[in-house]
């Protein structure tokens, strides 16, 4: 089914988990979310067993940071997720926003993930336009991860779009219209630019 709001779209609801456990990992939903998504590929049972090694008294998100698990394999996977974790926090604290977030993209074969899905050229187009407000947002003087996933939640309760194109599988031989800022890394066989 497709929703009005693209915030609640699947790719989108990936990225701003992802954006929040970057800022913070010791958040027990948006991490769960992360590594049920292609970012960390746990299934509702590997979730259940991180869960269940810890007890009650810790937290998700200990687990997850230290390791623990039960079974050589699952431990070891989230292991590896821990670590793969920390070299993307890494990236969002050594790179400009926009990079970092295309970098962990490109690494983890996002785009290959959400080419598969149905509507997959809308779908593209939520995740370049928001890879495009990261790069558009590290310009401003203030800028940081935290005020960037602020600045989401914001868009978001404003219903306001991110600026990717809608583009519609349906309608391959459709007209488009969109500003340059909307068009940026998208690709058209024939563009028109108006009042050149």
């Amino acid at each position: 089914p497709s929703s009005a709001d693209p915030f609640e779209q699947r790719e989108l609801r990936d990225l701003l988990a992802l954006t929040a456990v970057l800022d913070n990992p010791r958040q027990d939903i948006p991490l769960a979310a992360v590594m049920r998504s292609p970012f960390g590929g746990f299934g509702v049972e590997d979730r259940a067993a991180v869960r269940a090694a810890g007890g009650e008294a810790e937290p998700f998100h200990a687990l997850v940071l230290d390791g623990g698990a039960d079974g050589a394999g699952l431990r070891a996977r989230v292991a590896e997720f821990g670590a793969q974790l920390g070299r993307w926090r890494r990236y969002a604290r050594e790179l400009p926003l926009g990079d970092a977030l295309g970098r962990i993209v490109a690494e983890s074969g996002y785009m290959a993930y959400v080419a598969s899905l149905p509507r997959a050229a809308r779908r593209r187009a939520h995740v370049i336009g928001c890879l495009e407000r990261a790069r558009q947002f590290a310009t401003f003087a203030a800028q940081g991860l935290r005020r960037f996933v602020r600045f989401l939640e914001d868009l978001r309760e404003q219903d306001r779009e991110l600026g990717a194109a809608a583009v519609e599988e349906s309608a391959p031989d459709a007209v488009r219209i969109a500003s340059i800022h909307q068009s940026k890394g998208l690709e058209w066989p024939v563009v028109v630019a108006a009042d050149m």
